[in-house]
C-alpha cells in the first residue's frame, strides 16, 4: 500500500483523488496539506497548512495545489527523500528550475495533464506538426469551468510546448489579438481561452490550411480521468530513480522495447589513413551522383589529423561503390565487409528510460558479439554485427527485454 500526502487535499481534484482512493486498497491519503486547514472537517487523516509540520510516515506526495505551495513541498520532499507527482498548473520559470534542481535528488513526475487521452493528443500534434507546419496555420483552443483561475490553461501550453518543438523550436505564443491591427504571422501559434459553468476540460488543436482544417480535439467528462492517472503517475514514480519525468515516461513504461528484429542485406565499407577531411565530402558526393545510398555512418574522432570513415551500403551496389571510391584515393586504405547482419531495436519507451542502450550493449558483450558500426534515434538502435552472430544477438536482446 502507498502511503500518500495529499497536497491541495480540500480542492475539487484534491477531494477526486482521495474519492478514489477509498475505493483503492493500493493506496492510503495519510496526510493532507491546504492552505484552507483551518476549516478542514470530515477528513480520515489530518490536514496541515504547511507540509513542513507533518509528521507521518509516507512513500509518495500527490500536488494538486498551487504554485505558490511548490517551495514548501520541494523542501520536504528533499529533506525526506521522497517522490512527487506534480498535477498543478501556472509555474513560472523560477518554479520550472526549481523543480529541475530538486528533481536531482528526488524522482518527480511533472504533468499539467494526467490524462491519457491528452497525451496521446499532444503525441498526435506534434506528428501532424511535423508534417503540416510549413503550410498550416496552428492554433489552440481550450475551454474549462467558470472557477479556473489560470488560462491559458497548463494543459495548452504543454500542447504548445510539444507543437513549438516539433516545428523547430521557434515558434511565437500569441495570447491576445485585440490590440494588434495586423495578420496573422506563419511563425505564431494562436493561444485562446473560454472559461463557463462547470466545463472538466476541452483542449483542440486546430491546424487551418487553404480550403481545408484538420482539428484535434481532447474532452474531459470526469474529473476521474485526472486522478486516477495521477495515482498511476504515484505507483510509477515510487520504483526509478532520481529525475525528471512526465507521462511519456509512465505511459512507454512497459514498452521500453517493442520490436527486434534483422536483416542481411547490406554491407559495410570503411577507409583508414584519411589526411584530408575534404575526402569524405567527396565520397558522398561521388556516392549520390552515382545514386548508392548509404545508411548508416561512422567517422571517427581524428587521431594526429588521421579520420577513420565507415558506412554501410546495400549489397547489390557494394562493389560498385567501392570500385568508385578507389578513384578518389592515394594513401587511404579501403576495406569491404560483406558477411555482416543488421539488428535494429524499436520501442517508443527508448525515449523516455536512460539506460536503454547501456542494456543493450552490455547483452550482446555477455554473448561474446562483435559491434561494427552504430546508429541511434529516440526510438531506434541499429547495430551492424557479423551475420554468424545474427541468431544469438536476437535471442540475448529477446532476454533482455521480455
Amino acid at each position: 500500500m502507498l502511503r500518500v500526502i495529499l497536497s491541495g487535499c480540500m480542492g475539487k481534484m484534491g477531494r477526486v483523488i482521495i474519492s478514489e482512493t477509498q475505493k483503492n486498497d493500493d493506496f492510503l491519503v495519510v496526510a493532507g496539506v491546504d492552505k484552507m486547514a483551518q476549516n478542514a472537517s470530515g477528513f480520515d487523516f489530518p490536514v496541515y497548512s504547511d507540509i513542513s509540520k507533518c509528521k507521518e510516515k509516507a512513500d509518495v506526495i500527490i500536488d494538486f495545489s498551487r504554485p505558490e505551495a511548490l517551495p514548501q513541498l520541494l523542501r520536504y520532499a528533499q529533506k525526506n527523500h521522497l517522490p512527487m507527482v506534480l498535477a498543478s498548473t501556472g509555474y513560472n520559470a523560477n518554479d520550472i528550475s526549481a523543480i529541475e534542481f530538486a528533481s536531482e535528488n528526488v524522482a518527480i513526475m511533472r504533468s499539467s495533464n494526467m490524462s491519457v487521452g491528452i497525451n496521446l493528443l499532444m503525441e498526435l500534434s506534434k506528428s501532424a506538426t511535423n508534417i503540416l507546419h510549413s503550410n498550416f496555420d496552428i492554433e489552440i483552443e481550450e475551454r474549462h469551468h467558470n472557477q479556473k483561475v489560470d488560462a491559458p490553461s497548463g494543459t495548452a501550453i504543454m500542447l504548445a510546448d510539444a507543437i513549438n518543438q516539433a516545428a523547430g523550436g521557434d515558434l511565437e505564443y500569441v495570447y491576445d489579438r485585440h490590440e494588434s491591427r495586423t495578420a496573422r504571422t506563419k511563425r505564431e501559434i494562436g493561444m485562446h481561452a473560454l472559461r463557463g459553468g462547470t466545463i472538466t476540460g476541452e483542449h483542440s488543436v486546430v491546424f487551418a490550411g487553404s480550403d481545408e482544417v484538420i482539428e484535434l480535439t481532447h474532452k474531459a467528462y470526469s474529473r476521474n480521468i485526472f486522478a486516477l492517472g495521477a495515482l498511476r503517475a504515484a505507483k510509477f514514480i515510487v520504483n526509478i530513480p532520481c529525475g525528471l519525468y512526465n507521462m511519456g515516461s509512465l505511459l512507454t513504461q512497459q514498452n521500453i522495447v517493442t520490436n527486434a528484429y534483422s536483416s542481411e542485406s547490406d554491407a559495410i565499407i570503411s577507409i583508414s589513413n584519411i589526411k584530408n577531411p575534404s575526402l569524405i565530402s567527396a565520397i558522398f558526393r561521388l556516392l549520390k551522383e552515382n545514386e548508392i545510398m548509404v545508411d548508416i555512418i561512422s567517422q571517427t574522432v581524428p587521431v594526429n589529423s588521421i579520420y577513420t570513415l565507415s558506412f554501410s551500403v546495400s549489397k547489390p551496389l557494394a562493389h560498385k561503390a567501392f570500385e568508385l571510391i578507389k578513384t578518389l584515393l592515394n594513401d587511404e586504405i579501403i576495406d569491404i565487409l560483406e558477411h555482416i547482419a543488421k539488428v535494429t531495436i524499436e520501442g517508443s519507451g527508448m525515449a523516455h528510460h536512460a539506460g536503454v542502450s547501456g542494456d543493450i550493449f552490455d547483452s550482446l558483450q555477455q554473448k561474446n558479439i562483435p559491434v561494427l558500426l552504430i546508429t541511434t534515434s529516440e526510438t531506434k538502435i541499429t547495430c551492424c554485427i557479423p551475420v554468424e552472430y545474427k541468431d544469438a544477438a536476437l535471442e540475448a536482446l529477446k532476454e533482455c527485454f521480455t
